[in-house]
């Protein structure tokens, strides 16, 4: 028998349990599907860090530590959360040499942890099951993890939803399924926009690693053999240690292994480092956003409708104005897509216009600079950048940074100079063979 709801939602990450939890609290009859039987165990690979006290996406969350609640008051809701959380002060990007440029005076930040940090590392896992306990004592949301999403069609004016185990039907679907979204592949959505690559990352999760400066923030090791990130975790003493590509045929985990036994530099981080756990990866065809997240009844919010992690807050985000805007039309017994236009122009004025049109590429620096080159890049910047924990933000302060020296770099070092004029004017030819070693699975 068909299971008759007035929303199903598909997918209980961020974006999907509020989702779920705002129409339930609204009063609709919904149906959350999850194909994992436990959303807090994270098998990918994903470091738990969370932008605060800045905006992203016109955004703001906050946190309130008295009542341990994450609030975002330029939407208009909070979400409680009862685990652990470490401040975070910036990124640190570091050159092979070991010299770095920070976004942030990390140390001078620190004695004002609360005022200054600009983002915390939590426990997802916890976060993601705290949101799932308020959805379940909702009487009008039943939940069903565990159920594998087969299948979306309509019949007439509804939309049939097939699992593994039921059917159920709706006039309203919210695609919560991720950046791999299969609602998006069967409705034929990805067809419109532009594949960029697929990317490979993979993780271990390590304790006692010991940079010589601080380590309160996302930090970024270039090499010459690839590029890592290391983020303190917010279980003191652990660290998420990662490697990240967009060739299919490179092996992180013996270039994660190099780092941390082998580097002239970094092995010395790792001296007293050991692994707490297995080593997770994540695999993301990296698709242009969707400049219209709404096909005839169906939504598709958070990383579905994203180039790749649009980050938690922004995705709860999503999922909680998207379904205040199902609640009214419901209310008014609508589905076309005018009823739906607050909703539409929240997504272009917040997320596609300002920044839909960015290509997340890959920077192959290794195979334009040498060593030295990017140790000299590095030291040109002494004092701290602007603290931020926002990459539109990262890349945007490098570059204003970098414009401003190049006259200096080309009387310093023509020849470094020189490769940087022959990596950009290669961006195109580079970004060409990531698609092409990609796999679209349109």
């Amino acid at each position: 028998m068909v299971k008759q709801y007035d929303v199903i939602v598909v997918g209980a990450g961020p974006a999907g349990l509020m989702a779920a939890k705002g129409t339930g609290e609204n009063g609709l009859k919904t149906a959350l599907i999850e194909r994992k039987r436990d959303i807090s165990k994270i098998r990918r690979s994903d470091g738990g860090g969370l932008g605060i006290n800045s905006h992203l996406f016109k955004q703001m969350l906050i946190y309130n530590p008295r009542d341990r609640r994450f609030c975002i008051p330029t939407s208009g809701f909070s979400i409680r959360y009862d685990g652990p959380i470490e401040s975070l002060y910036g990124f640190r990007v570091y050159s092979p040499g070991g010299k770095f440029i920070s976004l942030g005076d990390w140390k001078e930040m620190k004695k004002d942890p609360e005022k200054n940090r600009v983002g915390v590392s939590l426990d997802k896992g916890l976060l993601l099951k705290g949101i799932l306990d308020e959805v379940e004592k909702k009487e009008d949301v039943d939940v069903y993890l565990g159920t594998n999403f087969t299948h979306i069609e309509k019949v007439n004016d509804i939309w049939r939803i097939t699992t593994d185990s039921d059917e159920f039907a709706a006039r309203c679907v919210v695609a919560a399924d991720g950046v791999n979204s299969r609602i998006t592949r069967i409705l034929g959505l990805n067809k419109h926009r532009k594949f960029m690559g697929t990317s490979r990352q993979v993780s271990i999760t390590m304790k006692n690693v010991e940079p010589p400066e601080e380590k309160d923030g996302l930090m970024f090791i270039l090499t010459d053999y690839g590029i890592f990130d290391v983020l303190p975790l917010c279980y003191k003493g652990e660290f998420h240690v990662g490697a990240f590509t967009h060739d299919p045929k490179e092996n992180l985990l013996d270039k994660i292994k190099k780092l941390v036994n082998e580097d002239k530099v970094y092995a010395s981080w790792f001296k007293k480092a050991e692994k707490t756990g297995e080593a997770q990866s994540c695999v993301v065809n990296l698709n242009s956003p969707l400049e219209n997240p709404y096909h005839d009844g169906v939504f598709i919010i958070g990383d579905a409708a994203w180039v790749q992690e649009m980050g938690n807050m922004a995705a709860l985000c999503c999922g909680w104005k998207v379904a205040n805007a199902i609640t009214l039309a419901s209310i008014e017994d609508t589905f076309d897509e005018e009823t739906f236009a607050d909703y539409l122009q929240w997504w272009d004025d917040n997320f596609y216009k300002p920044f839909g049109h960015i290509e997340f590429g890959e920077f192959k620096f290794s195979k334009y600079l040498t060593a030295d080159d990017m140790d000299y890049l590095a030291s040109l910047i002494r004092k701290p950048l602007p603290a931020t924990l926002d990459f539109f933000q990262l890349f945007s302060e490098l570059k204003i940074a970098y414009r401003d020296l190049i006259p200096r770099i080309q009387e310093e070092r023509p020849d470094v100079f020189e490769r940087l004029i022959t990596m950009r004017d290669a961006r195109e030819t580079d970004k060409k063979q990531s698609i092409q070693a990609g796999i679209p699975n349109r």
